[in-house]
């Protein structure tokens, strides 16, 4: 899967290697997934959407772990104050 990580910075996506294991999505919501971040193994249903992980072309964000979307989450945040 071809995927790119938001640079806030330059506002532009860089090249990601997912970790093996890590998905978009599963019709089985307890089925065991990676975080697309870090790499831990976690429940698909308790998993969050990314808001810097997305597919080329269409852009569907990829499953990370709620550590990794709050982390994610406040980059956002340190973003919009810095601007």
């Amino acid at each position: 899967m071809d995927v790119g990580k938001w640079d806030y910075k330059t506002k532009e996506y860089n090249d990601y290697i997912l970790p093996k294991g890590s998905v978009i999505y599963t019709s089985d919501m307890e089925e065991m997934v990676i975080c697309a971040q870090c790499g831990k193994e976690a429940v698909f249903g308790d998993m969050y959407t990314s808001r810097e992980l997305h597919t080329k072309g269409i852009g569907l964000a990829v499953a990370v772990c709620e550590n990794c979307y709050a982390e994610e989450r406040e980059r956002e945040c340190k973003k919009d104050k810095d601007e």
